[in-house]
């Protein structure tokens, strides 16, 4: 059990100063896009496998692939963080026995990203808040996070020159478009 406990400690670590670090380079400028050949299906696929194995409790994610093609030209470590962190609030933040959905469209050069959740959802008074960096929510209770995941994504969005938008009722779930 202590070896366990270990293990996760040195992740949960490793993982903050990679977040952190990762904030870092954005501020300075340092992220250089990498873009190559993607396949998105297997690419998201494997973002829910991992996010689910990293997950205290795993939820069941329902992948919805509309998208006119499988192969997109991207940076495949900027879309990792907006993937990966999405959907890993997502299944942290929803009830056991609910599903998380995810809806992926677009086409060769074009993605949208959709992640859809029954959880707790953010306060309406603390969405101005919601891509700034460390912030908790009051709402989170004793659920584990940094406050980093959205600000990750609000500056991988802003490198890939996207959008997102967000809808979000406290109770009810949120809904967590990229573009």
């Amino acid at each position: 059990k202590h070896n366990q406990r270990i293990q996760r400690a040195v992740k949960n670590m490793t993982s903050l100063l990679n977040d952190t670090l990762f904030i870092g380079k954005t501020e300075a400028v340092a992220v250089q896009l990498n873009p190559e050949n993607l396949n998105l299906k297997e690419f998201v696929q494997v973002m829910i496998a991992d996010a689910n194995k990293s997950a205290k409790v795993p939820r069941k994610v329902e992948l919805e692939y509309l998208a006119v093609n499988e192969i997109v030209l991207i940076d495949p470590d900027v879309l990792s963080h907006i993937a990966m962190n999405l959907i890993s609030n997502a299944i942290k933040y929803s009830p056991e026995n609910t599903p998380v959905q995810v809806i992926v469209n677009g086409n060769r050069t074009h993605i949208s990203i959709e992640v859809i959740d029954k959880g707790i959802g953010i306060p309406k008074s603390e969405q101005k808040y919601m891509f700034t960096p460390f912030h908790r929510y009051t709402n989170v209770a004793n659920v584990e996070g940094t406050g980093l995941g959205m600000a990750i994504i609000k500056r991988c969005v802003d490198l890939l020159n996207g959008s997102i938008s967000v809808e979000s009722e406290e109770g009810k779930g949120t809904a967590i478009k990229v573009v």
